[in-house]
């Protein structure tokens, strides 16, 4: 599962560009990967050379962890280029930052970290280091924190709690639309029809309506099941309900082992910037990619950051 990992996650970025340019890539497809450094060689992280992370988003960030009071610090000058175990993550500029904590599209708190927590890594597993947090309760629910007074939300809904025929609707809009997403070559699975997992409507604009949608089909043959797994953004013009095109695809095929799901964790706005961005969790097996999708001023949505596979 670690090796699958891995190359799902060099997949992830490969395959996360604007749909004019999507290609296909199964999840047993051969990919180029930087060779692991050896066992005992330890490196402190340094930022490349031209980090795709914006500034703007700050020198690190925070997600939950098991609780309200734990949390994991991510770095996001470290990219999918990095095997996480190589690296020796040492305490940073967490530690004298105040965070915003977000809820989906809502700020719900602040804290501050008020220690690091011991790691406990099983062997052939990696992870980012975990540190606890004052100001908050055991109780309190967030998803990710952002240096203070850097990022802005915007509502996020989930399709479910539209009316029944509005949910339906849509979720057949975005299924139609899924079917002609590009980079469609697994001729196991054409005709196939994809249903909808999870949709979100994410308030990025009055004039316009964004959908963030996992959209799935399967053909489940016994010797040989194959799995299809798009993470599509939509956006449908406000002055005409039927006017949608297709922003942003990333397609995964694969055996069911290999895929997993996505999950948003926020959207919004850095602060001094225009362009939206949604922080997105793509859990697979034992562990978690994160990846950071931007809209660019043409229309588009790319994704312009994507994290270390972390996990077993």
């Amino acid at each position: 599962m670690r090796q699958v990992a891995r190359c799902v996650v060099v997949g992830y970025l490969l395959l996360a560009c604007a749909c004019d340019r999507q290609a296909n890539v199964g999840a047993k497809d051969t990919v180029a990967v930087t060779p692991p450094l050896p066992d005992t060689a330890v490196t402190e992280p340094a930022p490349p050379v031209a980090s795709a992370w914006d500034s703007a988003g700050g020198p690190v960030f925070l997600v939950m962890s098991a609780t309200g009071t734990m949390a994991n610090v991510i770095v996001p000058s470290l990219d999918s280029t990095t095997e996480l175990d190589t690296v020796r993550l040492q305490p940073g500029p967490e530690r004298t930052l105040s965070f915003d904590l977000f809820q989906l599209g809502r700020r719900v708190g602040s804290a501050s970290v008020s220690g690091v927590l011991e790691a406990n890594t099983p062997t052939d597993c990696s992870a980012w280091r975990a540190v606890r947090l004052g100001g908050v309760t055991d109780s309190t629910a967030w998803s990710v924190a952002f240096a203070k007074e850097r990022f802005d939300p915007v509502p996020i809904d989930s399709i479910a709690g539209l009316s029944a025929a509005d949910s339906a609707r849509l979720s057949r809009d975005v299924a139609r639309m899924a079917s002609g997403a590009p980079g469609d070559t697994t001729d196991a699975l054409k005709g196939i029809p994809f249903v909808v997992r999870r949709a979100w409507l994410l308030s990025v604009s009055s004039e316009r309506r964004t959908i963030l949608a996992e959209v799935v089909r399967s053909l489940n043959q016994e010797a040989s099941p194959t799995h299809e797994q798009l993470v599509l953004i939509a956006e449908q013009d406000s002055t005409g309900p039927r006017n949608m095109r297709l922003a942003f695809s990333s397609r995964m095929v694969g055996g069911e082992e290999s895929l997993e799901s996505i999950e948003i964790l926020t959207a919004g706005t850095w602060r001094g910037r225009s362009q939206p961005v949604a922080l997105l969790a793509r859990y697979l097996g034992d562990g978690v990619v994160y990846g950071l999708l931007t809209r660019q001023t043409d229309g588009r949505w790319t994704m312009s950051w994507v994290s270390p596979y972390a996990g077993c």
